[in-house]
């Protein structure tokens, strides 16, 4: 009976220690609705303010015990901000990390992400309402019996007087509309100036935070037991550092919108472009609240079509003098040259603005159809701007240059890291193409040129018709090193006239040139069969390396039209050069795959590996030097 007891106990025991192996932590056996933690505020301490939520999961809550906490995520401080009153108003987070909040002590406090004081604005009332942020930074608050806006830096730019007490939060229209409640029977419709638009009287106070409808509706709720539904022109909601959907729920949000991703970046496929300005960061400009300045260029680097449309307005007339003057003044912004895309397959209709143009550079004219990728101007400094750079957005209006910008994304693979929205401060590779008027031209003589190919079998001929296929469609894709790819393959095939090709060849040759065509890479390797004939490249040329960005190495494709010795020097974006490659000796031809391109391992002289950043290769082929820029991402 105990040898039994002992052998049960042995079986348990070792079911025990299978359970404690296998099973998943304790903490992910947590039902939906269990307790996480509870942050304790202090005895009597109410929480009356709702939590906001920043960007590293912090989360900022105030309390009656006159403290503005920073709480992190598993539920410890990270600090907290004393007042010397309770903090009723919900916090409100700016984009470079300043929070925001009304105190009961009659002050609007900024707060530094690290806790310290930045400014305090005396209102002189109590304080109920969140502040609004908008575009420009100004900063939209409730106190008393006034609106307040209040500048970036703690000054005030103008008090709305609204006749009784301001519970209400205010909300942001698209066109920087503010709208707000009072304890008064009226919602205010403020504008940016501070000037009253119109009030709408309800039967009861308006102490209900407005919300607006992607339709321009205003929505408040009124004392006299009403949720009233208003008219409103201003195109809808703001898409404002704060409120943000998901970050403040008691105060107005908005709804997660899907973004079509039916652009690519407006410049030619392999070049590495810096955001300089994104979305939501062109103070000043309400217009171009979804727009983007790329930089990283200079004067002359081609603009292309983000998506194919037809021309729609075209001015190319103005110097290149743009630059703004050292007090902030500077050239008329009306001065600048642009070109407009209308996209003829949006309802509604949408139009690209390209801005910034340099002088005489367009080669396109208004009512022409344009191509995606189709160059349509070149980087300039004309306008009002701080340095040559694309200014670029997608608009609901073509009534005049200048409209009100839309929310658009990318499909380049390199911006998908972002969900499609490139990021300022981030630099992104385009995959767009690059097609030149004299790339259509050129396209035109390939297409010709296959189709008169005579001596090879039925099969191959209608290969080389759907190939042809292929290159007229209009998101054929063509750069100029794959128009000279191109060339080169008319080259042998010319070269086989009146040879039989086999099945497997005739496969090959189509595949290799649909693989131009199509991929834009330097990867693919010629048919073994056209190796031997000789085909020399027009001009040298230096290639984008590939991958890029990469991490840890990369390959480097150029083409040679004589016999030379070849070096590439690596620098960092200092200047410094960091690397020499010797190549050698080499003969005319193209080095282009990974078994003839330059190859780097990402390592410096003294046999390091390189750091994250923006470096750049020069290449020395006697008298022919040119310069690329790519990115170590790690």
């Amino acid at each position: 009976m105990l040898k039994n007891q002992i052998g049960l106990q042995s079986v348990s025991g070792l079911l025990i220690l299978l359970l404690l192996l296998f099973l998943p932590p304790t903490s992910s056996w947590a039902a939906d609705g269990d307790l996480k933690w509870a942050f304790s505020t202090g005895s009597y301490s109410y929480v009356r303010s709702s939590p906001a939520i920043g960007s590293d999961g912090t989360i900022y809550v105030g309390a009656d015990g006159r403290n503005l906490y920073a709480i992190n995520p598993d539920g410890s401080q990270k600090w907290a901000f004393l007042t010397s009153e309770s903090v009723y108003s919900s916090p409100a987070l700016g984009l470079d990390g300043t929070i925001y909040v009304g105190v009961n002590d009659r002050n609007l406090y900024a707060i530094n992400p690290d806790g310290s004081q930045k400014w305090a604005f005396p209102t002189g009332f109590l304080m109920y309402s969140t502040p609004a942020l908008g575009l420009d930074g100004t900063i939209y608050v409730g106190a008393w019996y006034h609106l307040y806006a209040i500048n970036p830096d703690g000054s005030q730019k103008w008090a709305f007087f609204t006749g009784n007490v301001v519970y209400s939060s205010p909300a942001l229209g698209l066109d920087g509309t503010i709208y707000v409640g009072s304890r008064g029977p009226d919602l205010y419709a403020i504008s940016p100036d501070g000037t009253q638009k119109w009030t709408f009287h309800t039967g009861g106070s308006v102490n209900s935070s407005p919300a607006i409808g992607s339709d321009g509706t205003i929505y408040v709720g009124s004392g006299d037991g009403s949720l009233y539904a208003i008219e409103g022109s201003s195109g809808g909601l703001a898409d404002t550092p704060w409120p943000m959907f998901h970050h403040d729920l008691k105060h107005t949000g908005r709804a997660a919108a899907s973004i079509e991703l039916n652009y690519k970046l407006p410049y030619p496929a392999g070049d590495i472009y810096y955001v300089w300005r994104g979305n939501n960061t062109h103070t000043g400009y309400p217009k171009a609240q979804y727009a983007w300045d790329f930089s990283g260029v200079n004067i002359g680097d081609p603009v292309v079509a983000a998506r194919a449309g037809t021309v729609f307005r075209v001015v190319e007339r103005f110097p290149d003098d743009g630059y703004v003057t050292p007090d902030g003044g500077g050239k008329d912004p009306n001065t600048a040259n642009y070109v407009v895309i209308k996209h003829d397959d949006d309802t509604p209709r949408t139009y690209a603005l390209y801005l910034h143009l340099q002088q005489n550079s367009v080669p396109v004219e208004e009512g022409y159809p344009v191509w995606q990728g189709q160059h349509i101007g070149n980087i300039g400094l004309s306008g009002r701007t701080s340095g040559p750079h694309l200014h670029f957005q997608v608009q609901n209006s073509g009534e005049s240059w200048w409209e009100q910008s839309i929310q658009i994304g990318f499909s380049d693979p390199d911006v998908a890291r972002d969900q499609g929205i490139p990021q300022t401060g981030e630099w992104y590779t385009s995959s767009n193409a690059f097609i030149t008027a004299q790339a259509i031209d050129d396209l035109a003589t390939v297409v010709v040129d296959m189709n008169l190919q005579k001596g090879l079998d039925n099969s191959f001929d209608a290969k080389l018709e759907a190939v042809s296929d292929s290159l007229t469609a209009a998101n054929a894709g063509l750069r100029n090193d794959a128009i000279n790819k191109l060339r080169a393959f008319i080259n042998a095939v010319e070269a086989q006239r009146g040879n039989k090709l086999t099945e497997e060849q005739a496969d090959e040759l189509v595949n290799y040139a649909r693989s131009i065509i199509s991929t834009l890479t330097n990867g693919v390797a010629a048919p073994a069969f056209m190796v031997d004939t000789t085909i020399e490249p027009p001009e040298p040329t230096l290639e984008q390396n590939y991958p890029n960005p990469f991490n840890p190495d990369t390959w480097i494709p150029y083409q040679l039209s004589e016999g030379i010795d070849v070096n590439i020097r690596i620098y960092e974006a200092t200047g410094k050069c960091i690397r020499v490659l010797n190549l050698g000796h080499k003969p005319a031809g193209f080095y282009t795959d990974k078994s003839k391109a330059a190859y780097w391992n990402g390592k410096n002289e003294a046999g390091e590996q390189v750091s994250s950043g923006v470096y750049f290769y020069t290449i020395q082929a006697g008298d022919f030097t040119a310069t690329k820029k790519m990115v170590v991402a790690k």
